[in-house]
C-alpha cells in the first residue's frame, strides 16, 4: 500500500498513511533476533525485514520501540537494532541468502536482503565484507559503483527476451506472470516489470561513503543502448529505484514530504 501511495505521489496520498499506527504495527512484529513478522503472528523471514525498512524509511518513522514490543528490552533497542546481522545469517553455504537461517538460497529473497542493507547503510559499509573479502554477505558493490559487478550478474538480453516473450499475458485481461501458463495478477507485473527497467538502464550509485537511503543517496541512471538490442524503444519503460522498485522521483518526493514532519 505504501508503495501504491508513492506511486500516486501527492500530499492527498501521501495524508492517507496513518505513521502512528504503523509505527505500533511494525513495533509488534519486531523480534527479539533483530527481524521481522510478515503479519502479527505469521513467519519471520527477510521480506518481513525489507517491507519494514522501506516502511520505515519512506515514513520517517521513529526508530524508538513502543514498549509493548515483543523485542522491547531495558536496553532500549530500536526498529533496526539487530536487523542487519539477522539479515547476515540468511547467507547459506551455497553463497546466496535465504528468507530466513538455515533454509535454502532463493534470488527473491536475495533481493530483498540486500535491498534491506542498503537502506540500513551504504551497502559497501554495512559489512566489511562488502568491500570483497569473504564472509557474510556477497560484495555487490565496491567504490567504483555498482555497474561494473551488476553487468555480469546475468544476461539482459536474456531477460528482455524471456519477458517480451513469456511474461506478458496475452489474454484480454493483460497484465504479467512468472511464467508461461499461470495467470497474470498484480504482484508478478510488479516485478517483472522491475525486471525488465533493470535490464533496460544502467544505474551507478551516485553518493558519497556517507551517504544512505535516508540522506542523500541518489542513482543516475541511464538507457543501456547495445549493438544488438532485442526490443523496440516504444517498448522501454521508465527506469525505476533499484532499491524500492518504484520511481526514483516518486521515492524522493515521499521522503521529502515526511522528511519536513516532526514527530507524529
Amino acid at each position: 500500500m505504501v508503495l501504491a501511495l508513492t506511486i500516486v505521489g501527492g500530499e492527498s496520498a501521501y495524508e492517507v498513511i496513518d505513521r502512528r499506527a504503523m509505527w505500533k504495527w511494525l513495533s509488534a512484529l519486531k523480534q527479539p533476533d533483530g527481524g521481522f513478522q510478515m503479519s502479527l503472528g505469521g513467519e519471520v523471514d527477510v521480506r518481513g525485514a525489507y517491507c519494514a525498512a522501506v516502511i520505515i524509511t519512506l515514513l520517517n518513522l521513529p526508530l524508538d520501540l513502543s514498549p509493548d514490543s515483543p523485542a522491547w528490552t531495558s536496553d532500549k533497542p530500536n526498529l533496526f537494532t539487530g536487523l542487519a546481522d539477522y539479515v547476515g545469517r540468511c547467507q547459506t553455504f551455497e553463497g546466496g541468502i535465504s528468507g530466513k537461517p538455515d533454509a535454502e538460497a532463493h534470488g527473491a529473497y536475495a533481493f530483498c536482503a540486500l535491498a534491506c542493507l542498503a537502506i540500513l547503510d551504504a551497502p559497501y559499509r554495512i559489512f566489511p565484507s562488502m568491500q570483497g573479502s569473504s564472509g557474510p554477505v556477497p560484495d555487490l558493490n565496491s567504490n567504483s559503483g555498482l555497474e561494473p559487478i551488476y553487468q555480469g550478474l546475468y544476461d539482459r538480453e536474456g531477460v528482455i527476451r524471456y519477458i517480451l516473450s513469456c511474461g506478458q499475458d496475452h489474454s484480454a485481461r493483460g497484465g504479467m506472470r512468472d511464467k508461461p501458463g499461470p495467470s497474470s495478477d498484480a504482484y508478478h507485473t510488479c516485478y517483472v516489470l522491475s525486471g525488465l527497467s533493470s535490464a533496460q538502464y544502467n544505474a551507478r550509485l551516485a553518493a558519497s561513503d556517507d551517504a544512505t537511503m535516508t540522506t542523500s543517496t541518489h542513482w543516475d541512471v541511464s538507457p543501456l543502448v547495445n549493438d544488438i538490442q532485442v526490443f523496440d524503444e516504444d517498448d522501454r519503460i521508465n527506469p525505476i529505484d533499484p532499491v524500492y522498485a518504484v520511481p526514483q522521483s516518486r521515492r524522493e518526493d515521499i521522503m521529502a514530504f515526511f522528511t519536513a514532519k516532526q514527530g507524529f
